[in-house]
């Protein structure tokens, strides 16, 4: 269900310039900043391409803050990667309202993924978590050596990255989104952005908290994080007041209970690493973080991942239909928790690999010939 309380816009056509057009089809969500619609651009010849249309706020911004937006979205679209959510315009509605245009990624979110499994007493399976998570650490690295047309080096760090901004498509892609959105937006002092903190706090670097700006390994602790949930559990415990979760972030703590599933110790050592308090002790970077995951599922025997990934997108698909529309638009839209967790309770009893059925499905061996107890 959308959000009530969010301002909604229903523009039927946004104009980009140099006879370029976005026309609306459908709202897909609405989120604590933004308003996304799916729609199509046109131009002067006519051609036509599906995208999706983020409608910041229902207020315009003035002089500084939209200059600070259109900073963030100039240097996002320098980012041409296969892990990156591609951007394709942005522009100023009519009312003086932001607007950007992305490319329209066809699945789902890594949240939205992690709850489908959870539902049915699951969770991501270890060689497909491990494929999700190389593959949004190369999106990291690109955005950090992307260069602008005189070759300078941007060094772009995302500052927001959580599941809802991890986008998995139907083909089996994992895009990241929104590099440096929520940074760039005006922030309030109210107890609503109070409450709006405190939903963030799980994915956030100790530095990011005690007021830093952070830099690439406060990326590398957010994926840690992510990776840690997907395979064990929320960061937090469900009974931790949120007021309570600002402190918590800042010492960096990350709970593990007694039924959590036990890792491999390869894993573990990559995650320790990865979410460490000292920026200093963790990957300098994204890509040191994904060089090691990546050791560790060649080991594994998984090589190209996308196999798994759209063999769990379809084994889940009549869950995921059931919790949102099948596509997906890019950010923090219209399924936000009252804790940033993929997890509020330990529902999982088993993780089946998607390796083993997509062996079970040729008839190479039966699908519950190899399973992990957690």
């Amino acid at each position: 269900m959308l959000s009530s309380s969010v301002p909604v816009v229903t523009p039927a056509a946004f104009k980009l310039g140099d006879g370029r057009s976005v026309t609306v089809a459908e709202r897909l969500g609405v989120g604590e900043h933004a308003s996304v619609y799916r729609g199509w651009t046109d131009d002067a010849y006519k051609l036509q391409r599906p995208v999706a249309l983020k409608v910041f706020n229902n207020a315009p911004l003035d002089g500084d803050a939209l200059a600070k937006l259109a900073r963030v979205i100039r240097y996002s679209a320098y980012v041409n990667h296969p892990n990156v959510v591609d951007t394709r315009g942005m522009g100023v509605g009519e009312d003086g309202v932001p607007f950007v245009v992305t490319q329209l990624v066809s699945g789902c979110s890594l949240a939205l993924l992690a709850k489908a499994y959870a539902a049915v007493g699951r969770r991501i399976p270890t060689d497909l978590a491990l494929f999700i998570g190389i593959e949004v650490a190369e999106g990291l690295l690109a955005a950090r050596h992307v260069l602008t047309p005189d070759g300078s080096v941007l060094g772009i760090t995302h500052h927001d990255l959580s599941p809802r901004q991890v986008l998995l498509s139907w083909e089996g892609e994992v895009k990241v989104s929104d590099f440096g959105v929520r940074m760039a937006l005006p922030s309030g002092s109210g107890v609503r952005d109070l409450q709006r903190m405190t939903r963030r706090v799980t994915y956030l670097s100790p530095e990011e908290i005690g007021g830093a700006r952070g830099d690439a390994r406060s990326d590398v602790f957010a994926l840690g994080v992510m990776m840690f949930e997907i395979l064990r559990s929320a960061r937090f415990p469900a009974e931790v007041h949120e007021m309570d979760l600002l402190k918590l972030a800042k010492d960096g703590y990350i709970h593990t209970g007694i039924t959590d599933p036990i890792l491999p110790s390869e894993i573990s050592e990559v995650l320790f690493r990865a979410t460490q308090i000292d920026p200093a002790e963790r990957y300098a970077h994204a890509g040191v973080f994904a060089y090691d995951l990546r050791k560790i599922t060649m080991g594994m025997g998984v090589g190209d991942g996308r196999a798994f990934l759209r063999s769990a997108l379809g084994e889940m698909s009549e869950g995921l239909s059931s919790m949102r529309q099948s596509t997906t638009p890019p950010g923090d839209v219209d399924e936000v928790p009252i804790r940033s967790s993929l997890f509020d309770e330990n529902e999982t009893t088993e993780r089946v690999s998607i390796a083993d059925i997509i062996l079970a499905e040729s008839g190479e061996i039966p699908v519950s010939g190899k399973r992990e107890k957690i």
